[in-house]
Protein backbone atom coordinates (compact mmCIF):
# COMPACT_ATOMS: atom_id res chain seq x y z
CA UNK A 1 0.00 0.00 0.00
CA UNK A 2 1.17 3.39 -0.05
CA UNK A 3 1.27 4.39 2.86
CA UNK A 4 3.22 8.46 2.51
CA UNK A 5 3.23 11.35 -0.51
CA UNK A 6 5.86 13.36 0.08
CA UNK A 7 5.25 16.86 -2.52
CA UNK A 8 7.90 19.83 -2.71
CA UNK A 9 7.42 22.85 -5.19
CA UNK A 10 5.54 20.99 -7.48
CA UNK A 11 2.57 22.71 -8.90
CA UNK A 12 1.03 25.01 -6.65
CA UNK A 13 1.83 22.95 -3.71
CA UNK A 14 4.78 24.03 -1.34
CA UNK A 15 5.56 21.48 0.58
CA UNK A 16 2.72 18.46 1.75
CA UNK A 17 3.11 15.36 3.60
CA UNK A 18 0.42 12.76 3.27
CA UNK A 19 0.28 9.86 5.54
CA UNK A 20 -2.02 7.79 3.98
CA UNK A 21 -3.88 4.69 5.70
CA UNK A 22 -5.58 1.38 5.11
CA UNK A 23 -9.14 1.21 3.07
CA UNK A 24 -10.74 4.18 1.60
CA UNK A 25 -8.58 7.59 1.31
CA UNK A 26 -10.65 10.15 0.27
CA UNK A 27 -9.84 13.49 -0.96
CA UNK A 28 -12.73 16.74 -1.13
CA UNK A 29 -12.11 19.79 -1.52
CA UNK A 30 -12.96 23.03 -3.50
CA UNK A 31 -12.79 23.41 -7.56
CA UNK A 32 -8.94 24.91 -8.31
CA UNK A 33 -7.77 24.13 -4.75
CA UNK A 34 -5.57 21.80 -6.58
CA UNK A 35 -7.02 18.30 -6.49
CA UNK A 36 -5.75 17.23 -9.61
CA UNK A 37 -2.40 17.62 -8.63
CA UNK A 38 -2.01 14.80 -6.47
CA UNK A 39 -2.84 12.49 -9.51
CA UNK A 40 -0.02 14.48 -11.22
CA UNK A 41 2.36 14.36 -8.34
CA UNK A 42 1.71 10.33 -8.28
CA UNK A 43 1.74 9.55 -11.79
CA UNK A 44 5.36 12.03 -12.17
CA UNK A 45 6.66 9.54 -9.18
CA UNK A 46 5.44 6.50 -10.69
CA UNK A 47 7.35 7.16 -14.44
CA UNK A 48 4.46 9.41 -15.84
CA UNK A 49 5.17 12.57 -17.42
CA UNK A 50 7.70 15.35 -15.11
CA UNK A 51 8.53 18.65 -16.78
CA UNK A 52 10.04 21.34 -15.47
CA UNK A 53 6.72 23.82 -16.21
CA UNK A 54 5.78 21.42 -13.27
CA UNK A 55 7.99 23.30 -11.04
CA UNK A 56 6.32 25.83 -8.22
CA UNK A 57 6.66 29.46 -9.87
CA UNK A 58 10.14 30.78 -8.02
CA UNK A 59 11.40 27.54 -7.21
CA UNK A 60 14.61 25.91 -8.65
CA UNK A 61 13.42 22.60 -8.39
CA UNK A 62 10.49 19.77 -7.83
CA UNK A 63 9.95 16.74 -5.48
CA UNK A 64 8.25 14.10 -4.79
CA UNK A 65 8.78 11.21 -2.90
CA UNK A 66 6.33 7.73 -2.59
CA UNK A 67 6.94 5.50 0.10
CA UNK A 68 4.85 1.68 -0.11
CA UNK A 69 4.58 -0.84 2.40
CA UNK A 70 3.41 -4.11 3.29
CA UNK A 71 3.39 -5.33 -0.53
CA UNK A 72 2.69 -9.23 -1.03
CA UNK A 73 5.46 -11.69 -1.91
CA UNK A 74 4.32 -11.84 -5.30
CA UNK A 75 5.08 -8.70 -5.71
CA UNK A 76 8.30 -8.57 -4.09
CA UNK A 77 9.35 -11.31 -6.01
CA UNK A 78 8.52 -9.37 -9.39
CA UNK A 79 9.92 -6.54 -8.37
CA UNK A 80 13.47 -8.27 -7.19
CA UNK A 81 12.74 -9.40 -10.96
CA UNK A 82 12.98 -5.37 -12.27
CA UNK A 83 16.48 -5.46 -9.79
CA UNK A 84 14.24 -3.61 -7.14
CA UNK A 85 14.84 -4.55 -3.71
CA UNK A 86 13.23 -3.51 -0.56
CA UNK A 87 15.22 -2.34 3.02
CA UNK A 88 14.93 -4.18 5.64
CA UNK A 89 11.72 -2.90 7.10
CA UNK A 90 10.06 -3.73 3.53
CA UNK A 91 9.55 -0.68 2.51
CA UNK A 92 9.49 0.67 -1.57
CA UNK A 93 10.93 4.79 -1.54
CA UNK A 94 10.66 5.81 -4.95
CA UNK A 95 11.94 9.32 -5.38
CA UNK A 96 11.58 11.67 -8.54
CA UNK A 97 13.25 15.03 -8.87
CA UNK A 98 13.57 17.67 -11.72
CA UNK A 99 15.33 21.24 -12.06
CA UNK A 100 14.63 24.21 -14.50
CA UNK A 101 17.04 22.68 -16.71
CA UNK A 102 14.54 19.70 -17.31
CA UNK A 103 16.81 17.19 -16.15
CA UNK A 104 15.21 14.79 -14.05
CA UNK A 105 16.29 11.92 -11.62
CA UNK A 106 14.73 8.99 -10.25
CA UNK A 107 15.37 5.93 -7.99
CA UNK A 108 13.96 3.60 -5.66
CA UNK A 109 15.49 2.75 -2.46
CA UNK A 110 18.66 4.81 -3.30
CA UNK A 111 19.81 3.28 -5.80
CA UNK A 112 19.15 5.47 -9.82
CA UNK A 113 16.69 3.25 -12.00
CA UNK A 114 15.09 4.27 -15.74
CA UNK A 115 11.66 5.92 -15.90
CA UNK A 116 11.19 2.55 -18.09
CA UNK A 117 12.20 0.52 -14.53
CA UNK A 118 10.07 2.98 -12.44
CA UNK A 119 7.01 2.42 -14.96
CA UNK A 120 7.34 -1.30 -15.13
CA UNK A 121 7.74 -1.20 -11.12
CA UNK A 122 4.17 1.45 -11.08
CA UNK A 123 2.45 -1.75 -12.85
CA UNK A 124 2.78 -3.63 -9.81
CA UNK A 125 2.08 -1.91 -7.18
CA UNK A 126 -0.17 0.87 -8.49
CA UNK A 127 -3.86 0.65 -10.24
CA UNK A 128 -4.96 4.39 -11.64
CA UNK A 129 -8.08 5.33 -13.52
CA UNK A 130 -8.41 8.64 -14.64
CA UNK A 131 -10.35 10.02 -17.45
CA UNK A 132 -8.01 8.66 -19.98
CA UNK A 133 -9.13 4.99 -19.35
CA UNK A 134 -12.55 5.77 -20.02
CA UNK A 135 -10.93 6.43 -23.33
CA UNK A 136 -9.32 3.93 -23.75
CA UNK A 137 -12.14 1.53 -22.63
CA UNK A 138 -13.97 2.48 -25.77
CA UNK A 139 -10.87 1.13 -28.26
CA UNK A 140 -11.17 -2.35 -29.25
CA UNK A 141 -7.64 -3.76 -28.51
CA UNK A 142 -8.08 -2.64 -24.66
CA UNK A 143 -11.36 -4.27 -24.45
CA UNK A 144 -9.30 -7.71 -26.07
CA UNK A 145 -6.82 -7.21 -23.23
CA UNK A 146 -9.26 -6.87 -20.61
CA UNK A 147 -10.78 -9.93 -21.89
CA UNK A 148 -7.39 -12.08 -22.22
CA UNK A 149 -6.76 -10.54 -18.69
CA UNK A 150 -9.98 -11.92 -17.25
CA UNK A 151 -10.09 -15.10 -18.36
CA UNK A 152 -5.97 -15.15 -17.49
CA UNK A 153 -5.22 -16.38 -21.33
CA UNK A 154 -1.85 -14.34 -21.36
CA UNK A 155 0.04 -17.16 -21.52
CA UNK A 156 -2.00 -18.66 -24.47
CA UNK A 157 -2.10 -15.47 -25.97
CA UNK A 158 1.88 -14.84 -25.90
CA UNK A 159 2.50 -18.86 -27.29
CA UNK A 160 -0.02 -17.51 -30.46
CA UNK A 161 2.04 -14.77 -30.43
CA UNK A 162 4.99 -15.99 -31.32
CA UNK A 163 3.47 -18.88 -33.61
CA UNK A 164 2.39 -16.01 -35.79
CA UNK A 165 5.38 -14.05 -35.82
CA UNK A 166 7.30 -17.28 -36.73
CA UNK A 167 4.83 -17.78 -39.44
CA UNK A 168 5.39 -14.45 -40.99
CA UNK A 169 9.13 -14.41 -40.62
CA UNK A 170 9.19 -18.08 -42.65
CA UNK A 171 6.58 -16.17 -44.85
CA UNK A 172 8.67 -13.23 -45.37
CA UNK A 173 11.72 -15.32 -46.23
CA UNK A 174 9.32 -17.13 -49.33
CA UNK A 175 8.65 -14.14 -50.44
CA UNK A 176 11.71 -12.74 -50.92
CA UNK A 177 13.32 -16.10 -52.15
CA UNK A 178 10.18 -15.79 -54.67
CA UNK A 179 11.00 -12.49 -55.70
CA UNK A 180 14.95 -12.67 -56.16
CA UNK A 181 13.86 -15.80 -57.83
CA UNK A 182 12.32 -13.82 -60.93
CA UNK A 183 15.19 -11.53 -61.68
CA UNK A 184 18.05 -13.63 -60.24
CA UNK A 185 20.35 -14.81 -63.44
CA UNK A 186 22.01 -11.63 -64.13
CA UNK A 187 22.80 -11.23 -60.33
CA UNK A 188 23.93 -14.57 -60.26
CA UNK A 189 26.85 -14.02 -62.82
CA UNK A 190 27.78 -10.83 -61.71
CA UNK A 191 28.07 -11.95 -58.19
CA UNK A 192 30.28 -15.15 -59.44
CA UNK A 193 32.18 -12.62 -61.38
CA UNK A 194 32.84 -10.60 -57.81
CA UNK A 195 33.74 -13.33 -56.18
CA UNK A 196 36.10 -14.84 -58.56
CA UNK A 197 37.61 -11.43 -59.06
CA UNK A 198 38.58 -11.57 -55.05
CA UNK A 199 39.53 -15.26 -54.84
CA UNK A 200 41.75 -14.78 -57.98
CA UNK A 201 43.90 -12.83 -55.73
CA UNK A 202 44.30 -15.37 -53.09
CA UNK A 203 44.47 -12.36 -50.25
CA UNK A 204 44.67 -13.38 -46.67
CA UNK A 205 43.61 -11.04 -43.26
CA UNK A 206 45.72 -7.84 -42.27
CA UNK A 207 48.35 -8.53 -46.35
CA UNK A 208 48.08 -5.68 -47.10
CA UNK A 209 49.33 -3.58 -43.70
CA UNK A 210 52.19 -6.71 -43.56
CA UNK A 211 53.16 -5.45 -47.31
CA UNK A 212 52.90 -1.72 -46.22
CA UNK A 213 55.61 -2.50 -43.16
CA UNK A 214 58.13 -4.44 -45.99
CA UNK A 215 58.49 -1.98 -47.81
CA UNK A 216 59.11 0.96 -45.46
CA UNK A 217 61.90 -1.55 -44.09
CA UNK A 218 63.63 -1.62 -47.80
CA UNK A 219 62.91 1.83 -48.61
CA UNK A 220 64.71 2.60 -45.15
CA UNK A 221 67.56 0.12 -46.07
CA UNK A 222 68.79 2.37 -49.09
CA UNK A 223 71.11 4.05 -46.76
CA UNK A 224 72.85 1.21 -45.30
CA UNK A 225 73.47 0.13 -48.68
CA UNK A 226 74.97 3.06 -49.55
CA UNK A 227 77.62 2.90 -46.56
CA UNK A 228 78.40 -0.80 -47.84
CA UNK A 229 79.51 0.10 -51.27
CA UNK A 230 82.03 2.85 -49.75
CA UNK A 231 83.63 0.51 -47.06
CA UNK A 232 84.11 -2.24 -49.99
CA UNK A 233 85.82 0.85 -52.23
CA UNK A 234 88.10 1.93 -49.45
CA UNK A 235 88.83 -1.60 -48.74
CA UNK A 236 89.68 -3.01 -52.13
CA UNK A 237 88.97 -0.30 -55.16
CA UNK A 238 91.38 -0.89 -58.38
CA UNK A 239 93.65 2.00 -57.13
CA UNK A 240 97.09 0.89 -55.99
CA UNK A 241 96.33 2.70 -53.02
CA UNK A 242 93.51 0.56 -50.71
CA UNK A 243 93.26 -0.69 -47.74
CA UNK A 244 94.02 -4.52 -48.32
CA UNK A 245 96.47 -4.06 -50.73
CA UNK A 246 98.74 -1.62 -48.01
CA UNK A 247 98.24 -4.48 -45.55
CA UNK A 248 99.44 -7.03 -47.72
CA UNK A 249 102.41 -4.48 -48.94
CA UNK A 250 103.04 -4.45 -45.50
CA UNK A 251 102.86 -7.99 -44.41
CA UNK A 252 105.55 -9.12 -47.43
CA UNK A 253 108.29 -6.54 -46.08
CA UNK A 254 107.86 -7.80 -42.82
CA UNK A 255 107.98 -11.33 -43.43
CA UNK A 256 111.51 -10.72 -44.88
CA UNK A 257 112.60 -10.06 -41.16
CA UNK A 258 110.76 -12.17 -39.27
CA UNK A 259 113.44 -14.84 -38.95
CA UNK A 260 115.82 -12.42 -37.15
CA UNK A 261 114.06 -10.33 -35.13
CA UNK A 262 110.91 -12.16 -32.95
CA UNK A 263 109.43 -8.76 -32.07
CA UNK A 264 108.14 -7.88 -35.92
CA UNK A 265 107.26 -12.08 -36.31
CA UNK A 266 104.61 -10.75 -34.05
CA UNK A 267 103.50 -8.48 -35.63
CA UNK A 268 103.78 -9.59 -39.01
CA UNK A 269 100.98 -12.49 -37.49
CA UNK A 270 98.90 -9.24 -36.24
CA UNK A 271 98.97 -8.27 -39.48
CA UNK A 272 97.86 -11.61 -40.94
CA UNK A 273 95.19 -11.54 -38.90
CA UNK A 274 94.08 -8.13 -39.89
CA UNK A 275 94.46 -9.15 -44.03
CA UNK A 276 91.61 -12.40 -42.85
CA UNK A 277 89.43 -10.13 -40.94
CA UNK A 278 89.18 -7.61 -43.37
CA UNK A 279 88.86 -10.29 -46.13
CA UNK A 280 85.60 -11.65 -43.66
CA UNK A 281 84.50 -8.29 -43.97
CA UNK A 282 84.51 -7.83 -47.32
CA UNK A 283 82.99 -11.52 -47.85
CA UNK A 284 79.57 -10.62 -44.93
CA UNK A 285 79.45 -7.34 -47.19
CA UNK A 286 79.39 -9.34 -50.21
CA UNK A 287 76.93 -11.28 -49.05
CA UNK A 288 74.54 -8.32 -47.58
CA UNK A 289 75.01 -6.52 -50.55
CA UNK A 290 73.45 -10.07 -52.76
CA UNK A 291 70.73 -9.94 -50.09
CA UNK A 292 69.92 -5.94 -50.96
CA UNK A 293 69.23 -7.28 -55.05
CA UNK A 294 67.07 -9.61 -53.80
CA UNK A 295 65.35 -7.46 -51.46
CA UNK A 296 64.94 -5.02 -54.79
CA UNK A 297 63.52 -7.76 -56.49
CA UNK A 298 61.17 -8.44 -53.66
CA UNK A 299 60.26 -4.55 -53.22
CA UNK A 300 59.07 -4.37 -56.87
CA UNK A 301 56.54 -7.71 -56.46
CA UNK A 302 55.58 -6.07 -53.35
CA UNK A 303 54.65 -2.92 -55.20
CA UNK A 304 52.96 -5.18 -57.71
CA UNK A 305 50.50 -6.86 -55.22
CA UNK A 306 49.96 -3.59 -53.27
CA UNK A 307 48.39 -2.54 -56.63
CA UNK A 308 45.96 -5.52 -56.96
CA UNK A 309 45.08 -5.34 -53.35
CA UNK A 310 44.46 -1.27 -54.33
CA UNK A 311 42.35 -1.90 -57.30
CA UNK A 312 40.63 -4.50 -54.60
CA UNK A 313 39.82 -1.79 -52.14
CA UNK A 314 38.30 0.56 -54.91
CA UNK A 315 35.47 -1.93 -55.45
CA UNK A 316 35.24 -4.35 -52.32
CA UNK A 317 36.50 -2.37 -49.22
CA UNK A 318 38.84 -0.45 -47.06
CA UNK A 319 41.38 -3.38 -46.39
CA UNK A 320 42.23 -6.60 -46.72
CA UNK A 321 40.02 -8.23 -44.13
CA UNK A 322 37.23 -6.10 -45.66
CA UNK A 323 37.50 -7.72 -48.73
CA UNK A 324 37.45 -10.98 -47.82
CA UNK A 325 34.41 -10.25 -45.78
CA UNK A 326 32.80 -8.79 -48.61
CA UNK A 327 33.15 -12.00 -50.36
CA UNK A 328 32.22 -13.83 -47.70
CA UNK A 329 28.82 -11.98 -48.11
CA UNK A 330 28.95 -12.36 -51.93
CA UNK A 331 28.34 -15.97 -51.23
CA UNK A 332 25.93 -16.33 -49.13
CA UNK A 333 24.01 -13.69 -51.51
CA UNK A 334 24.95 -16.34 -54.34
CA UNK A 335 24.06 -19.01 -52.10
CA UNK A 336 20.51 -17.81 -51.52
CA UNK A 337 19.72 -16.99 -55.07
CA UNK A 338 20.78 -20.35 -55.71
CA UNK A 339 18.68 -21.69 -53.85
CA UNK A 340 17.14 -24.93 -55.22
CA UNK A 341 13.11 -25.31 -56.05
CA UNK A 342 13.13 -28.32 -53.82
CA UNK A 343 14.31 -26.13 -50.95
CA UNK A 344 11.72 -24.09 -51.99
CA UNK A 345 9.11 -26.42 -51.80
CA UNK A 346 10.64 -27.51 -48.11
CA UNK A 347 10.12 -24.13 -47.28
CA UNK A 348 6.17 -24.29 -48.52
CA UNK A 349 5.63 -26.95 -46.66
CA UNK A 350 6.89 -25.91 -43.77
CA UNK A 351 5.19 -22.63 -43.62
CA UNK A 352 2.10 -24.64 -44.44
CA UNK A 353 2.60 -26.51 -40.99
CA UNK A 354 3.34 -23.65 -39.56
CA UNK A 355 -0.21 -22.20 -40.36
CA UNK A 356 -2.22 -25.16 -39.89
CA UNK A 357 -0.28 -24.70 -35.45
CA UNK A 358 -1.08 -21.51 -35.87
CA UNK A 359 -4.50 -22.01 -36.38
CA UNK A 360 -5.34 -24.17 -34.69
CA UNK A 361 -4.44 -21.86 -31.70
CA UNK A 362 -6.23 -18.90 -32.67
CA UNK A 363 -9.39 -21.20 -32.70
CA UNK A 364 -8.76 -22.83 -28.96
CA UNK A 365 -7.78 -18.91 -28.27
CA UNK A 366 -11.08 -17.68 -29.77
CA UNK A 367 -13.10 -20.79 -27.89
CA UNK A 368 -11.29 -19.24 -24.54
CA UNK A 369 -12.13 -16.22 -24.52
CA UNK A 370 -15.71 -16.12 -25.74
CA UNK A 371 -16.15 -18.10 -22.80
CA UNK A 372 -14.18 -15.80 -21.11
CA UNK A 373 -16.24 -12.55 -22.62
CA UNK A 374 -19.73 -14.27 -21.73
CA UNK A 375 -18.36 -14.14 -17.79
CA UNK A 376 -16.91 -11.12 -18.04
CA UNK A 377 -19.65 -9.56 -19.30
CA UNK A 378 -22.48 -11.31 -16.50
CA UNK A 379 -19.66 -10.20 -13.96
CA UNK A 380 -19.92 -6.68 -14.64
CA UNK A 381 -23.50 -6.24 -15.34
CA UNK A 382 -23.76 -7.57 -11.88
CA UNK A 383 -21.61 -4.95 -10.54
CA UNK A 384 -23.72 -2.47 -12.80
CA UNK A 385 -27.16 -3.38 -11.28
CA UNK A 386 -25.39 -2.97 -7.38
CA UNK A 387 -24.48 0.56 -9.05
CA UNK A 388 -28.06 1.70 -9.77
CA UNK A 389 -28.23 0.78 -12.81
CA UNK A 390 -31.37 -1.75 -12.45
CA UNK A 391 -31.86 -2.46 -16.18
CA UNK A 392 -28.50 -2.45 -17.56
CA UNK A 393 -27.61 -5.08 -20.24
CA UNK A 394 -23.43 -5.05 -20.84
CA UNK A 395 -22.42 -6.95 -23.66
CA UNK A 396 -19.12 -8.26 -25.33
CA UNK A 397 -20.42 -8.56 -28.98
CA UNK A 398 -17.65 -11.11 -30.96
CA UNK A 399 -16.41 -10.57 -34.22
CA UNK A 400 -13.86 -12.81 -36.03
CA UNK A 401 -11.53 -10.62 -37.79
CA UNK A 402 -8.20 -11.57 -40.00
CA UNK A 403 -5.20 -13.77 -38.38
CA UNK A 404 -3.12 -10.90 -36.62
CA UNK A 405 -0.60 -10.79 -33.63
CA UNK A 406 -3.14 -10.74 -31.14
CA UNK A 407 -5.72 -13.32 -32.56
CA UNK A 408 -8.70 -13.61 -35.06
CA UNK A 409 -10.88 -11.88 -32.81
CA UNK A 410 -12.67 -8.70 -32.40
CA UNK A 411 -14.67 -7.73 -28.73
CA UNK A 412 -16.97 -4.58 -28.54
CA UNK A 413 -18.33 -3.75 -25.43
CA UNK A 414 -21.94 -2.66 -25.44
CA UNK A 415 -24.39 -1.73 -23.23
CA UNK A 416 -27.49 -0.81 -22.43
CA UNK A 417 -29.16 1.04 -19.43
CA UNK A 418 -32.80 2.03 -20.25
CA UNK A 419 -35.51 -1.02 -20.30
CA UNK A 420 -36.37 -2.33 -23.79
CA UNK A 421 -33.38 -0.41 -25.74
CA UNK A 422 -30.82 -2.81 -27.69
CA UNK A 423 -26.99 -2.23 -26.12
CA UNK A 424 -24.86 -0.29 -28.58
CA UNK A 425 -21.05 0.09 -28.10
CA UNK A 426 -19.89 2.10 -25.08
CA UNK A 427 -18.09 4.77 -26.76
CA UNK A 428 -21.39 5.76 -29.04
CA UNK A 429 -23.97 6.12 -26.05
CA UNK A 430 -22.78 6.18 -22.48
CA UNK A 431 -22.80 8.95 -20.58
CA UNK A 432 -20.47 10.55 -18.24
CA UNK A 433 -21.97 8.76 -14.84
CA UNK A 434 -22.23 5.61 -16.67
CA UNK A 435 -18.70 5.59 -17.78
CA UNK A 436 -17.49 6.45 -14.17
CA UNK A 437 -19.70 3.54 -12.94
CA UNK A 438 -18.66 1.03 -15.91
CA UNK A 439 -14.91 2.14 -15.31
CA UNK A 440 -16.04 1.50 -11.43
CA UNK A 441 -17.19 -2.04 -12.03
CA UNK A 442 -14.43 -3.05 -14.14
CA UNK A 443 -11.60 -2.48 -12.24
CA UNK A 444 -13.75 -4.59 -9.53
CA UNK A 445 -14.22 -7.93 -11.42
CA UNK A 446 -11.16 -7.19 -12.52
CA UNK A 447 -8.79 -7.01 -9.84
CA UNK A 448 -7.35 -10.04 -8.35
CA UNK A 449 -4.47 -10.86 -5.35
CA UNK A 450 -2.23 -10.30 -7.77
CA UNK A 451 -2.90 -7.30 -8.66
CA UNK A 452 -1.38 -3.91 -7.58
CA UNK A 453 -2.69 -3.86 -3.96
CA UNK A 454 -3.39 0.02 -4.51
CA UNK A 455 -6.11 1.82 -6.47
CA UNK A 456 -7.25 5.34 -7.22
CA UNK A 457 -10.06 6.96 -8.72
CA UNK A 458 -9.93 10.22 -10.02
CA UNK A 459 -13.44 11.78 -10.23
CA UNK A 460 -15.37 8.41 -10.31
CA UNK A 461 -18.53 10.30 -9.31
CA UNK A 462 -18.62 12.45 -13.21
CA UNK A 463 -21.59 12.60 -13.49
CA UNK A 464 -23.79 10.94 -10.99
CA UNK A 465 -25.01 12.20 -7.98
CA UNK A 466 -28.09 11.07 -4.74
CA UNK A 467 -28.22 7.54 -4.88
CA UNK A 468 -25.61 6.28 -7.13
CA UNK A 469 -23.44 8.25 -5.39
CA UNK A 470 -24.11 6.44 -2.34
CA UNK A 471 -23.82 3.67 -4.11
CA UNK A 472 -20.57 4.31 -5.78
CA UNK A 473 -19.55 4.84 -2.30
CA UNK A 474 -20.67 1.68 -0.88
CA UNK A 475 -18.54 0.06 -3.70
CA UNK A 476 -15.35 1.85 -3.26
CA UNK A 477 -15.71 1.14 0.77
CA UNK A 478 -16.60 -2.53 -0.09
CA UNK A 479 -13.45 -2.76 -3.17
CA UNK A 480 -11.12 -0.99 -0.09
CA UNK A 481 -11.49 -4.21 2.47
CA UNK A 482 -9.24 -5.93 0.52
CA UNK A 483 -6.80 -3.03 -0.61
CA UNK A 484 -6.04 0.02 -0.04
CA UNK A 485 -8.36 2.49 -2.37
CA UNK A 486 -7.52 6.30 -3.01
CA UNK A 487 -10.18 8.32 -4.26
CA UNK A 488 -11.07 12.26 -5.18
CA UNK A 489 -14.39 13.11 -5.46
CA UNK A 490 -17.24 16.07 -5.06
CA UNK A 491 -19.74 14.07 -3.78
CA UNK A 492 -20.65 14.19 -0.35
CA UNK A 493 -22.11 10.31 -0.29
CA UNK A 494 -19.07 8.71 -1.55
CA UNK A 495 -16.56 11.42 0.80
CA UNK A 496 -19.24 9.91 3.60
CA UNK A 497 -17.61 5.99 3.40
CA UNK A 498 -13.71 7.43 3.94
CA UNK A 499 -11.70 5.67 6.44
CA UNK A 500 -9.22 8.82 6.20
CA UNK A 501 -10.18 12.07 4.91
CA UNK A 502 -7.65 14.66 3.44
CA UNK A 503 -9.11 18.54 2.70
CA UNK A 504 -6.91 19.89 0.01
CA UNK A 505 -7.53 23.88 0.41
CA UNK A 506 -5.89 26.92 -1.23
CA UNK A 507 -4.39 29.41 1.63
CA UNK A 508 -3.29 33.02 1.08
CA UNK A 509 -0.28 35.01 2.02
CA UNK A 510 0.70 38.59 1.56
CA UNK A 511 2.22 37.20 -2.07
CA UNK A 512 1.24 34.09 -3.26
CA UNK A 513 -1.32 31.39 -3.12
CA UNK A 514 -0.53 27.82 -2.76
CA UNK A 515 -2.27 24.18 -1.48
CA UNK A 516 -2.56 22.54 1.74
CA UNK A 517 -3.82 19.00 2.26
CA UNK A 518 -4.65 18.45 6.02
CA UNK A 519 -6.15 14.92 7.67
CA UNK A 520 -9.49 15.68 8.84
CA UNK A 521 -10.85 14.82 12.39
CA UNK A 522 -14.43 13.63 13.04
CA UNK A 523 -15.57 17.13 13.39
CA UNK A 524 -13.56 18.59 10.42
CA UNK A 525 -15.19 15.17 8.57
CA UNK A 526 -18.34 16.81 9.50
CA UNK A 527 -18.15 20.73 8.41
CA UNK A 528 -16.30 19.71 4.74
CA UNK A 529 -19.27 17.23 3.92
CA UNK A 530 -22.03 19.93 5.13
CA UNK A 531 -19.83 21.88 2.59
CA UNK A 532 -20.26 19.73 0.09
CA UNK A 533 -23.80 19.11 0.72
CA UNK A 534 -24.61 22.81 0.34
CA UNK A 535 -21.73 25.29 1.48
CA UNK A 536 -23.79 26.38 4.04
CA UNK A 537 -22.19 25.99 7.13
CA UNK A 538 -24.00 28.25 9.18
CA UNK A 539 -27.11 25.83 8.46
CA UNK A 540 -27.94 23.65 11.54
CA UNK A 541 -29.47 21.01 9.67
CA UNK A 542 -27.11 21.10 7.03
CA UNK A 543 -24.47 20.19 9.81
CA UNK A 544 -26.77 17.74 11.19
CA UNK A 545 -27.53 16.30 7.70
CA UNK A 546 -23.37 16.04 7.52
CA UNK A 547 -23.48 13.52 10.57
CA UNK A 548 -26.35 11.27 9.33
CA UNK A 549 -24.84 10.87 6.08
CA UNK A 550 -21.84 9.54 8.06
CA UNK A 551 -23.64 7.80 10.52
CA UNK A 552 -25.43 5.90 7.44
CA UNK A 553 -21.85 5.23 5.77
CA UNK A 554 -20.46 3.77 9.13
CA UNK A 555 -23.83 1.56 9.49
CA UNK A 556 -23.25 0.42 6.45
CA UNK A 557 -19.85 -0.67 6.43
CA UNK A 558 -20.55 -2.60 10.28
CA UNK A 559 -23.42 -4.48 8.17
CA UNK A 560 -20.47 -5.34 5.65
CA UNK A 561 -17.92 -6.81 8.39
CA UNK A 562 -21.09 -8.86 9.84
CA UNK A 563 -22.13 -10.11 6.59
Amino acid sequence: MLSELHIKNFAIINEANIKFTEGLNIFTGETGTGKSVIIKALIAVLGGPFRKDMIKMGQDSALVVAVFEKLSNKHIAALKDLGCFLDEERKLVITRRINLLGRSSCDINGVPVSVAVLKAVALHIVDIHGQFDSIKISKHAEQLLIIDKFGNLQEQTLKYSKAFQRWQERKEYLDSLLLQNENKTQRIEFLKFQIDDIESAKLYPHEDEELAKKKELINKSEKFKKNLTQIISEINNDSSNNVLDGLRVILQNLEEYTEQDAELKTKAEQVQEMIYSIEDLLEIIYNKLRDFEEQQLDINSIEARLDVIYKLKLKYGNSAEDIIKTCEAFKEELATLTFSEENIKKLKEEINVIFADLKAKAEKLTELRLKAAKQFASAVETELRSLNMPYVKFLCNYSAAELGICGADNFEFAISTNKGNVPMPISKIASGGEISRIMLAIKTVMHDEDDANTMIFDEIDTGISGLTSRLVGERLKALSCGLQVICITHSAAIAAFADTHFLIEKVFDAKNTFTQIKKLDDLGRELEIARIMSGDLENPQVIESAKELIKAAKRKKERNKVG
